[in-house]
């Protein structure tokens, strides 16, 4: 099967400015997790904070939240949250990002000048194992046509390409 996201991820991925530098990430947690949430519920939540405390991600990716827009995005201990909600009962990404490592600040902030696409949520974050600001990109919509010319393609595209 192809992906034309990921061969179009990979295209971008090849035209990076640098390299990206590592500098002492921790070994004991993973640096990022993604989860299709089918509805972010206070079970899902609960069950996701106690998957937080016992593995530590420096980030989460989160699709499919279905959290009412109306409403400001839950809280999670330990994380900022960033939520773009579609509907409450359609869609929407989220992106929770550590607050600290190693007794080490991280600072984050959302990048809505770079989101070209209602199902782009861009967060820059400053990480203490990195030495410079990353952008942490989350691309969801089920709803895309497999053709990559289709119009719900090229704002996708456009957000990965203005990030880059």
């Amino acid at each position: 099967m192809s992906y034309p996201c990921a061969r179009l991820l990979l295209s971008l991925l090849g035209q990076l400015p640098r390299p990206l530098v590592l500098m002492r990430m921790p070994k004991s947690r993973p640096f990022a997790v993604s989860w299709n949430a089918h509805s972010l519920t206070p079970d899902r939540l609960s069950a996701l904070q106690i998957f937080a405390a016992s593995s530590h991600p420096c980030a989460f990716f989160l699709c499919e939240t279905k959290l009412d827009p109306m409403l400001p995005p839950p809280v999670m201990r330990g994380y900022s949250f960033y939520s773009k909600p579609v509907t409450r009962t359609s869609g929407g990404t989220a992106l929770l990002v550590s607050t600290s490592i190693s007794n080490s600040v991280v600072v984050s902030r959302r990048r809505r000048e770079l989101e070209l696409s209602d199902h782009v949520l861009v967060v820059e974050a400053k990480f203490p194992f990195l030495s410079v600001p990353i952008l942490l990109v989350s691309v969801y919509h089920h709803r895309c046509s497999a053709n990559i010319l289709n119009s719900c393609w090229s704002s996708l595209k456009a957000t990965l390409s203005l990030a880059m």
